[in-house]
């Protein structure tokens, strides 16, 4: 199970690629798609199901996948399907299974109270990997001109950018003053249609769109090739945060570069200190 229906939709792509030659057979369910159809394609048994917990669970209810037949769950980005807003959903699928199946918890950074987790739980902690390839920089700029670098941005050939933002207020004022001015910007929300967000997102890959703007709830475990630019609109909330906006780039061995746009002293400040535990360097650098 994952977060969002786009990193959902991407570890199915991936999945199939290995399943087949195992004579495995792969199904993804997530909400916003047909509900009949999926339940159609649960009668082929499918062995590795794929999914967002709401539509995981609706289906449950219904009796159509049938959790005494799972062996193993895998929660991907563990600390987001654990938090208040997913934690209903995912608490009841898996008091549905056996007593002896078996739990996988995965994610970038583990801000999650272990006594949610299964018991005996093993950690194996690959956060000491080194991160060279990612540069992280920052730009002072006023609160009120923080639309328009984005703009300046978003006109530079061939820039391609995922703009992070805090609040859904904050990205909508931004998406309608840079499409108004004509930039090539666009949001991926959560109360955009499935379909169109694929779109969207595609677009985004193959270059078509500049700027993607989202927030961490939509944008997270997104996966895009090359991506060379990660934009914090304002400084993250925290370093859990942070890091996940940062993995967005420099993504299997490729250079990236993670920019932040900064209005007070105290922000600095806190993201000098995210950064320092993290023992990544932080820059002062004018892009544009």
């Amino acid at each position: 199970m994952t977060p969002n229906t786009e990193l959902a939709g991407q570890i199915f792509d991936v999945t199939k690629t290995w399943a087949e030659p195992l004579n495995l057979s792969t199904q993804l369910f997530i909400s916003g798609s047909s509900q009949k159809r999926q339940i159609e394609r649960l009668k082929k048994g499918p062995e590795i199901l794929i999914g967002t917990p709401g539509r995981v669970f609706e289906l449950v209810k219904l009796k159509k996948i049938k959790m005494m037949n799972v062996d193993t769950i895998i929660l991907d980005e563990f600390d987001e399907l654990l938090s208040d807003s997913q934690y209903h959903f995912v608490e009841n699928i898996i008091h549905r299974v056996p007593r002896d199946h078996q739990m996988i918890y995965m994610s970038a950074t583990d801000k999650v109270d272990p006594e949610v987790l299964a018991e005996n739980t093993i950690t194996i902690d690959l956060s000491d990997q080194k991160l060279d390839q990612i540069a992280h920089y920052y730009i002072s700029v006023d609160k009120r001109d923080r639309v328009e670098l984005l703009r300046k941005f978003a006109n530079i050939p061939d820039f391609r950018g995922l703009v992070f933002f805090n609040s859904l207020s904050d990205l909508g004022a931004a998406e309608e003053r840079l499409q108004f001015n004509r930039a090539s910007a666009v949001s991926l929300a959560s109360d955009i249609n499935v379909k169109f967000r694929k779109v969207i997102l595609e677009k985004f890959k193959n270059h078509d769109i500049s700027l993607l703007l989202g927030t961490d709830l939509v944008a997270r475990g997104i996966d895009i090739d090359n991506l060379e630019y990660v934009i914090n609109f304002e400084v993250a909330r925290d370093k859990e945060t942070y890091t996940h906006r940062a993995g967005r780039t420099g993504r299997m061995g490729k250079s990236g570069v993670v920019i932040t746009f900064v209005s007070h002293k105290e922000d600095l400040k806190k993201l000098k200190n995210s950064l320092m535990s993290q023992k990544f360097i932080l820059k002062n650098k004018n892009f544009i």
